[in-house]
């Protein structure tokens, strides 16, 4: 929605929000948080409290504060604001697209502080819920990213759980879905081609140290990209490369997009 319909103070509000982002990418962090607590503090006093698009603009506001603190590098005060919007979000039946979206912003800051099972719930939910807006809007190229990425991001968790299995599954689901929707050329394939490459390294280290006849359904699977049984192989967890991203813009050009891998999803709009 654009500023059309809005109040006076809600349009301030919102252009707070905007210029913060602006200041946020150029790491302006002093002005970026001044106009972003300008914000929290005309939508937090009582006289505002009945503007009409209030909660979605505290919902964009917290979004926003939490991709500052996650930028600058406290990710606690980034997940409370983080949580905060989608609690928001989902109570305002916001657009499910954009509640995927926090729900990978979240995923994203849980991965960075280890907690990898929560993280993987969050990345399974965006799954659930970009499939389902996929249905009604199949063009979309900001679903079809999100989604590869959602993939991507469980993928990653299940490598950090020690899955491997599973997270070849999802990666190779990523890749069927960049490469039909998206096509080779976009960052996101090279990008999860080259972690397949190396979780077939792994899934390879896995069957030479435990037998061929132990999980048959390796070498199958590598060939012909098919899902594994429900019952698979574990590793102990352990420090992998690949961490979860964010559904942000993901810059043409470079040979990987997580490279951005510390921008995340901002909200500069209802």
């Amino acid at each position: 929605m654009a500023n059309q319909g809005l109040t006076e103070l809600e349009s301030i509000v919102l252009r707070y929000n905007k210029v913060a982002m602006e200041y946020l990418r150029t790491d302006n962090f002093k002005e970026t948080f001044i106009l972003l607590k300008k914000a929290e503090n005309i939508l937090n006093t009582e006289d505002n409290e009945f503007l009409p698009q209030r909660l979605k603009l505290v919902s964009i506001t917290y979004n926003n504060l939490g991709c500052y603190y996650k930028k600058h590098k406290k990710p606690l005060v980034a997940l409370n604001y983080l949580q905060k919007a989608l609690e928001l979000e989902e109570d305002s039946d916001d657009d499910s697209t954009n509640i995927a979206s926090s729900h990978l912003n979240i995923c994203a800051i849980l991965s960075s502080i280890g907690k990898h099972e929560e993280a993987l719930d969050h990345s399974k939910k965006a799954i659930e819920l970009l499939e389902a807006s996929r249905i009604e809007r199949p063009e979309n190229v900001r679903i079809i990213s999100n989604l590869v990425v959602s993939h991507y991001n469980s993928a990653a968790e299940f490598e950090h759980i020690g899955r491997l299995a599973d997270a070849f599954s999802a990666y190779s689901s990523a890749l069927d879905i960049a490469e039909k929707d998206l096509g080779k050329q976009h960052p996101l394939y090279s990008s999860i081609e080259n972690a397949i490459f190396k979780i077939k390294h792994r899934l390879s280290k896995f069957k030479n140290t435990h037998g061929q006849r132990e999980f048959s359904p390796i070498r199958v699977a590598m060939q012909k990209h098919i899902r594994f049984p429900s019952i698979t192989p574990t590793l102990p967890k352990g420090k992998i490369s690949r961490n979860a991203i964010t559904p942000g813009k993901i810059p043409m050009g470079r040979s990987s997009p997580y490279e951005n891998i510390r921008h995340i999803h901002f909200k500069e709009s209802l």
